[in-house]
């Protein structure tokens, strides 16, 4: 995992970048990974999560593939594209009709979830966030390279300043994921081997009950 901390006239970035070419992908549900697991060398929010922790996979918005098994989640307009990985066909993301993509996901035993999609052929997409809300975003994307990567502002900016960063490195694909007090937890290893992590944010709340996990293939 390559770690790197990037100025733009929008905004600076945190980028995480994986090396995707020793790691697998999968999304956990309900549950939160452990840091004491040195096996996971990246862990973040992935979809959108309610409150209500004992409907287990209904806790997570929009239909998802963990596992390799597909499940319902709660309906959330938000959610306009989606994102799928699997060792055979390696990360995809999708915008509007990804029903069929997160079929593949499972059929090939990977993951998936949906989630607002915010940049989609290196282009901005119409949002129901306003461009104007203000917090600290993050997003899985793919970047100038087609190798993907996870970006996040180390402060509060707007998110169309948040957006307008990511175009300016050239990134191609940009799919937000959970953020929030509690909701944006994140710990990564930059080495596989280092038994501490390292934290974007470091307080989980019990109510994210989905994170996209990285492992290194066994």
């Amino acid at each position: 995992m390559s770690e790197s901390h990037i100025k733009t006239e929008y905004g600076d970035l945190i980028c995480l970048k994986p090396d995707m070419s020793i790691l697998t992908m999968d999304l956990v549900c309900g549950e939160i990974p452990s840091v004491e697991n040195d096996s996971i060398v990246l862990a973040f929010a992935g979809a959108f999560t309610g409150t209500m922790f004992d409907k287990g996979h209904f806790n997570v918005a929009g239909d998802h593939v963990s596992g390799g098994i597909r499940f319902k989640g709660y309906r959330c307009k938000r959610n306009t594209g989606a994102f799928t990985w699997s060792l055979a066909s390696g990360p995809q993301f999708f915008h509007d009709n990804y029903s069929s993509a997160l079929d593949n996901a499972a059929k090939e035993s990977g993951m998936g979830f949906a989630q607002e999609m915010m940049i989609h052929n290196g282009k901005a997409v119409k949002t129901t966030r306003p461009f104007g809300n203000k917090n600290v975003f993050r997003a899985l994307c793919l970047d100038k390279e087609s190798q993907l990567a996870l970006y996040e502002s180390p402060g509060i900016v707007t998110f169309g300043n948040f957006i307008n960063a990511l175009l300016s490195q050239g990134v191609k694909e940009a799919l937000y994921t959970d953020m929030g007090q509690g909701w944006n937890f994140c710990f990564y290893r930059v080495n596989a081997d280092e038994t501490s992590p390292k934290y974007l944010h470091d307080q989980p709340l019990p109510y994210a009950s989905n994170f996209v996990i990285l492992k290194a293939k066994k």
